[in-house]
């Protein structure tokens, strides 16, 4: 009927005065696609967080990754498990590594890992470790599977540096000279080269990572008659080290064969 007809009409209601109901249902349509996209980011930024979580909970890693310019392959391998570590500051007591020159000195000094051979550094990551593919040193896949460049880690040789300096020393290097090993088989002049290179780099390193720590002092008596209490510096600090054992069993087990 015409009745009929004028209600089921889409124009009724205006045509009666009323508001048209055509704007709920097209706000609610338009809600769809937020309602499917906002998910799914979410579900892909958890996925993400979720993948990199135990590098951003890792503080050790994350805070040794900040302070560097390369990558290390040591940082894939091992956390640097940073602790509390008291330094033996003594100034009187003499640890093996102070000893005059002698074989046993000597084998102290080479367990810390400064004559380790060298390791591979992966061909696809020599740029992100600071290698040039045009000046430095490659190897083939007959040293390292699928080839790679030869390299060292840096802080085992400042550690060699340092054992240079002490062969070096006044009452050490006729020792070393008579023994004919290392730099002092090639004569003064080029052991002297050596030794000073050693030292610059080892001035570099303090300078680019000084310590901040301070050092107190404590009162002292010389064991003396009529002796009085004076200052002298605490060097017994605490610090937080990285593992160095754990560092050492790595570069150790990372050498090429020979």
């Amino acid at each position: 009927s015409e009745d009929s007809e004028t209600l089921l009409s889409p124009y009724s209601d205006h045509e009666n005065g009323l508001p048209k109901p055509a704007s709920p249902p097209k706000r609610r349509r338009s809600l769809l696609p937020l309602a499917v996209i906002l998910p799914a980011v979410l579900c892909f930024l958890f996925g993400v967080w979720l993948g990199n979580s135990s590098y951003l909970l890792d503080a050790d890693k994350f805070c040794t990754r900040q302070v560097r310019l390369y990558w290390s392959p040591v940082l894939d391998a091992i956390s640097p498990n940073y602790s509390p570590v008291k330094f033996n500051g003594s100034f009187l007591k003499e640890n093996v590594y102070r000893q005059p020159a002698s074989p046993a000195v000597d084998a102290a000094w080479e367990a810390l890992g400064i004559n380790y051979r060298s390791m591979g550094i992966p061909a696809g990551r020599a740029v992100s470790a600071g290698l040039s593919t045009s000046q430095h040193v490659q190897i083939s896949g007959e040293h390292m599977a699928g080839g790679g460049f030869v390299a060292d880690l840096e802080g085992l040789h400042h550690l060699h540096c340092l054992d240079l300096l002490r062969q070096g020393l006044g009452w050490n290097i006729e020792y070393y000279k008579a023994r004919g090993t290392g730099p002092w088989r090639d004569g003064d002049g080029f052991a002297r080269k050596h030794v000073t290179h050693c030292l610059d780099i080892l001035r570099q390193q303090l300078m680019c990572a000084p310590d901040l720590s301070v050092l107190g002092s404590v009162w002292v008596i010389k064991d003396e008659p009529g002796a009085k209490a004076k200052p002298f510096v605490d060097f017994n600090t605490r610090h937080k080290c990285v593992d160095f054992e754990a560092v050492r069993a790595w570069a150790e087990a990372a050498q090429l064969k020979e």
